[in-house]
């Protein structure tokens, strides 16, 4: 049995929270059993659910529905686990006390010659616009995860799964990219002391720097798991994740709208997330680099294909092992 999405992702969180329990062990953070609780007590209810699902499974004799709804269940403890490992280590690596590089960053816009107060003054111009750029960048995982089970729900058990690592691959990177990069973001260095638009209850940008602060200054840090927050200025996970989302339905009928699903997203982050230009083409090489390299592997190799011989969609799938056919294309995902 092989469990979802594989071997070399549940092996690369187990080491990202190695990673981080040095931070724990050196006394910078402690972590409440209490706030571990309700997190344990969900991975159990789903854990159990998957076991119920696979019972079903093999009583009515390999069901579809069953089928599907256990790589759901399998992908979404993966996502939950991860998630959170990943969202602890970003706040590890950010303790450090490497000065800000907004200046660096602002230097690099100003060189590719983007005015970002300008940018920010058009997007803020007018309320209902600026509520749907919020929400398209609010929504960032939630559009993920719906993705995550889009692909379950259509079988695509090969898509979900390169989704998930290509999407986890790009978090990671992000995060230790940006332990060499830390910064307030561009929103906090080019208006300190602006008043939020009435549409916001504060400032766009600015809602992870109280954490940032404490981060960087508390010893030790009481983690709350509900209070943690993305402190990755450079590279953009948003840009990242946002892309490897649109590129996981290439070949698809729902490419055209994961693109501009993506697209929104992304103009929206330079505002909504506090990132410099520079922050979104670091996050697209990130992206780029990541599902180049998960798609060259041969389990992937021929996901994206045209033409020729395609896995089974559901090759990925915990427990069966992975089929081949001639002749299909695409994907089924509609």
């Amino acid at each position: 049995m092989h469990p979802f999405p594989g071997r070399r992702a549940w092996l690369a969180v187990a080491a990202t929270a190695t990673a981080s329990s040095i931070w724990f062990i050196t006394g910078g953070a402690v972590l409440p059993f209490e706030e571990v609780l309700p997190l344990l007590v969900l991975l159990g209810m789903l854990a159990i659910l998957y076991c119920l699902t696979s019972i079903v499974q093999l009583k009515t004799g390999g069901s579809v529905i069953m089928e599907r709804l256990r790589l759901a269940l399998f992908g979404y403890i993966f996502i939950l686990i991860g998630s959170n490992v990943l969202s602890v280590f970003n706040s590890a690596v950010m303790a450090s006390a490497l000065p800000y590089v907004d200046a660096n960053l602002a230097k690099a816009d100003a060189f590719l010659r983007f005015d970002w107060i300008s940018y920010y003054t058009a997007m803020v111009s007018d309320d209902g616009v600026s509520w749907l750029f919020g929400l398209a960048y609010d929504s960032f995982a939630y559009t993920a995860l719906f993705s995550f089970m889009l692909f379950c729900a259509g079988g695509d058990f090969t898509r979900s799964r390169f989704l998930v690592e290509a999407f986890w691959l790009s978090a990671l990177l992000c995060v230790v990219i940006g332990m060499f990069t830390p910064a307030e973001g561009a929103t906090a260095f080019h208006l300190e002391d602006a008043v939020a638009p009435e549409v916001f209850a504060t400032l766009p940008g600015t809602h992870y720097l109280d954490y940032l602060d404490r981060v960087r200054t508390a010893w030790p840090l009481t983690v709350r798991l509900q209070d943690l927050q993305g402190l990755t200025t450079f590279p953009s996970f948003h840009t990242a994740g946002s892309v490897v989302v649109a590129c996981s339905f290439w070949r698809t009928r729902l490419f055209l709208p994961a693109a501009l699903c993506a697209g929104v997203t992304i103009v929206a982050t330079p505002v909504y997330g506090g990132h410099y230009l520079v922050d979104l083409l670091g996050g697209c090489a990130v992206a780029i680099a990541s599902l180049l390299t998960l798609a060259s592997l041969p389990s992937y190799k021929r996901l994206f294909a045209a033409t020729g011989v395609r896995q089974d969609r559901r090759g990925c799938l915990p427990g069966r092992p992975v089929l081949q056919r001639r002749g299909a294309t695409g994907s089924s995902v509609s």
